[in-house]
């Protein structure tokens, strides 16, 4: 009987692994709340036990955005934190949604974790200043796991 050279083994287990994340990156992202239109959303990150996931809406204001999230989010028993301004917070239990614009909040990210930042205002160009983003921690949409969206990222090209 032939013995198996430990080459092809390892080249056999890689191509296995190869095929099976092609076929998992051309799954559909899991789907979010209703108002949010994008198909996946730009990054994700993890604080702690927390799972973050960051949606550009790209048109109109945060405001008009918010009036949508507030709709849907208050039917599902979810509460407004009004204090955090300028930002429109939406906290039911360990999910929490924000919506904002997209120079109104950053992230300190490290290896495989990350941490939301409200950074002083920004002052630049006037074309960012309607650019509203949605912020999804623990809810519909954070499923992933986060190694498997950077990857599922990287071959998107997103």
């Amino acid at each position: 009987m032939k013995k198996i050279k430990p080459g092809f083994v390892i080249l056999g287990g890689v191509l296995l692994v190869l095929i099976i994340a092609g076929f998992k990156a051309a799954e559909p992202a899991p789907p979010s709340y209703p108002f949010i239109t994008q198909d996946h959303p730009i990054d994700m990150w993890k604080d702690g036990n927390d799972k973050w996931a960051y949606y550009s809406m790209n048109d109109g204001t945060p405001a008009d955005l918010a009036k949508k999230v507030r709709g849907v989010l208050t039917a599902q028993g979810f509460t407004e934190d009004t204090s955090q301004t300028p930002w429109f917070v939406f906290t039911k239990g360990n999910n929490e949604v924000v919506v904002c614009n997209h120079n109104e909040f950053g992230v300190n990210q490290g290896i495989g974790s990350g941490k939301l930042l409200k950074p002083a205002p920004y002052t630049g160009s006037p074309m960012m200043k309607s650019w509203p983003c949605v912020l999804v921690k623990n809810g519909p949409g954070t499923e992933t796991s986060v190694v498997f969206f950077q990857v599922k990222k990287l071959i998107h090209g997103w």
